[in-house]
């Protein structure tokens, strides 16, 4: 497959116009590929290979997932870790080939007539961290105070172009889990500064496996 640049893109893109029925078909196989893919790196546990047995794959402990900016040189991606019975602990870092995959649609618009709907393309790494070292992280988080909900100036509202988000989510062992999710992009509340910096030296820690 063929490398596109922007350009090339914007140009194959624009080739659709004449043809409106088309053009809607593909946004839809877009948007429809797009959801598969992030319900795929949430659901990284689902993915191959397999899990040893001793791994709860349904039930993840934590994870961190990244939806970068533009053109970036990487995907969307999850880092998710798996806590064992006996305390085993696995990271699986899952990325999405994205702009691998939208090449793919761009070829169609050079030589087909016709939509398919391709799989994402997920590739999958895992790692064996340390449980004490990720609970020890954690534990750091837990003694930061953060309101469940940042009330500010109803006037206030950052407005940016073509920038990245990222969160974070944690869940207990409980069977369902009870859980807590937070988001942030390039601007975040500063109430929860301190918080968020010790959330990034537990996800330094665990992306030092994958480098």
């Amino acid at each position: 497959m063929s490398d596109h640049s922007p350009a090339e893109v914007l140009a194959a893109y624009r080739k659709l116009d004449d043809q409106p029925e088309l053009k809607a078909t593909w946004h839809k196989t877009i948007e429809l590929q797009r959801i598969r893919a992030w319900k795929m790196l949430r659901n990284s546990g689902e993915l191959p290979p397999e899990f040893p047995l001793n791994l709860i794959k349904h039930n993840p402990w934590l994870r961190f997932w990244e939806s970068p900016s533009g053109w970036a040189e990487y995907g969307p991606w999850s880092l998710t870790v798996f806590l064992g019975r006996n305390r085993e602990c696995l990271a699986r870092r899952a990325e999405w080939n994205q702009r691998g995959d939208f090449h793919r649609a761009v070829e169609f618009v050079e030589g087909s007539d016709e939509i398919e709907f391709d799989m994402p393309t997920i590739h999958v790494r895992d790692a064996d961290v340390a449980a004490e070292k990720v609970e020890s992280l954690l534990r750091v988080v837990y003694n930061c105070s953060v309101p469940a909900i940042p009330l500010r100036d109803l006037d206030h509202m950052s407005v940016a172009c073509d920038v990245g988000f990222g969160g974070f989510d944690y869940m207990t062992r409980d069977q369902p889990p009870a859980g807590v999710s937070v988001q942030w992009s390039h601007e975040t509340p500063s109430m929860w500064d301190d918080a968020l910096n010790k959330l990034r030296d537990l996800r330094e820690y665990l992306e030092r496996f994958f480098e």
